[in-house]
């Protein structure tokens, strides 16, 4: 597990997937108390959860699956920011079609 939670945002970043709970207090306690935890341990590196760990690694180091957790976090996690980006998202497509009608009335096409 500690391969797994290093920091206090490891921890925010399991905890917000409802992955882990967090009933100590601060994400650093936790994050803490699973480096402490796992301190004397060693693991089999031909085991099962290194290979769990490397597909996890793989799938991280993909570029569109940080960018869609990075949107995901921005503007999704909150119903206002999603509204917000939709009505940012249609005042575009407005003005975009405004642009288009007035560039049609003042240069109609060849006949």
């Amino acid at each position: 597990m500690d391969n797994l939670i290093d920091t206090a945002k490891d921890v925010d970043v399991l905890r917000f997937s409802s992955i882990i709970e967090n009933a100590m207090g601060s994400d650093a306690e936790v994050a803490d108390l699973f480096n402490r935890l796992s301190k004397e341990l060693t693991m089999d590196s031909d085991g099962r959860f290194a290979t769990v760990q490397k597909q996890l690694r793989q799938r991280y180091e993909k570029l569109w699956n940080r960018i869609s957790v990075q949107f995901h976090q921005s503007y999704l996690s909150d119903p206002w920011k999603f509204i917000g980006l939709v009505a940012a998202v249609l005042l575009l497509l407005t003005l975009t079609q405004a642009l288009y009608a007035v560039l049609a009335y003042h240069k109609p096409p060849p006949n």
